[in-house]
C-alpha cells in the first residue's frame, strides 16, 4: 500500500471511530495479513492475526515480535481469546 492510500485507510478508521464512538486504544484488530496487523499498530490497537485466508504465510513475519498479541486459528477462536481476557 503507498503511503497515500495507507494515510486514507487509517482516516477511514478515525472517521468511523468518531462516529460511532469507538475507542480504538481498548479495540482489537482481526485480521489475516500483515497489512491488518500494521493497520492495527499504526491505530494504536492491539492485534490477533488468525490463520484462516492468508494468516498462515503471515504468521512467520511476526515470529520473533511480541505483536500481534495472539494467533489463532480462525474467527470463532479469537473472540474467545478475547473474550476470556474481557473476563479477567
Amino acid at each position: 500500500m503507498r503511503p497515500s492510500e495507507e494515510s486514507r485507510a487509517l482516516a477511514c478508521f478515525f472517521e468511523a471511530a468518531k462516529i460511532y464512538g469507538i475507542d480504538l486504544a481498548n479495540s482489537v484488530m482481526i485480521g489475516d495479513g500483515i497489512a491488518d496487523m500494521e493497520a492495527a499498530q499504526s491505530l494504536i490497537m492491539d492485534g490477533i492475526l488468525v490463520r484462516t485466508g492468508k494468516g498462515s504465510e503471515s504468521e512467520s513475519h511476526f515470529i520473533k515480535s511480541e505483536f500481534p498479541i495472539a494467533v489463532v486459528d480462525n474467527l470463532e477462536k479469537a473472540v474467545n481469546w478475547i473474550l476470556s481476557k474481557d473476563s479477567k
